[in-house]
């Protein structure tokens, strides 16, 4: 799109094709800045070191840009930094991915060492089996019907089942104790 035509309104169409190209590269600035600050853990007023260069780009006074070649400029600029951004995207969720399988091999680790080491109390194994989040009670009590804290199992013998949500008392029936 160029800026054709003669009077007013090609000169219009013209600024608003610029403003509209100059909106697309603030855009795209913020983004990958967003994505460096969440990679790099940036300050987030990084942002702020383009000031200088956009206010040479528009003028800091009643300047305008003044031909379509700086305005295709912008776009073009807009365009890279698109570009740098999503591949920083793609990067930042490799990382997270990377990490989140880490922490998912530690805690397996971490368990595969808690059931080779013999312990005198079974806390650090529920504890690492049974995590609670958010400080929410983890367990059920079906005699009082209410949530209860993961120390209600300290130093008693505790059998795991895991198991679909529906099972038969056919499939429960080795596990009633007389006590």
């Amino acid at each position: 799109m160029g800026c054709q035509g003669s009077g007013s309104l090609g000169g219009i169409c013209c600024d608003l094709w610029r403003i509209e190209a100059l909106g697309g590269l603030i855009k795209a600035m913020l983004d990958l800045t967003k994505c460096i600050v969440e990679f790099k853990s940036l300050p987030s007023q990084s942002i702020v070191a383009c000031a200088s260069i956009i206010m040479n780009l528009i003028g800091i006074s009643h300047e305008y840009i003044a031909s379509t070649t700086e305005a295709w400029e912008l776009s073009s600029l807009a365009h890279k930094v698109n570009n740098i951004h999503s591949h920083l995207n793609k990067q930042l969720s490799l990382c997270h991915q990377h990490i989140a399988m880490m922490k998912h091999n530690e805690a397996y680790r971490t368990l595969v060492r808690l059931f080779e080491t013999p312990h005198i109390d079974n806390m650090k194994v529920l504890k690492a089996l049974i995590y609670p989040k958010d400080d929410q009670l983890p367990l059920f009590e079906s005699s009082t019907k209410r949530r209860v804290n993961i120390e209600t199992l300290r130093r008693k013998i505790v059998l795991l089942l895991i198991s679909e949500l529906e099972f038969s008392q056919e499939e429960l029936s080795p596990f009633e104790f007389n006590v």
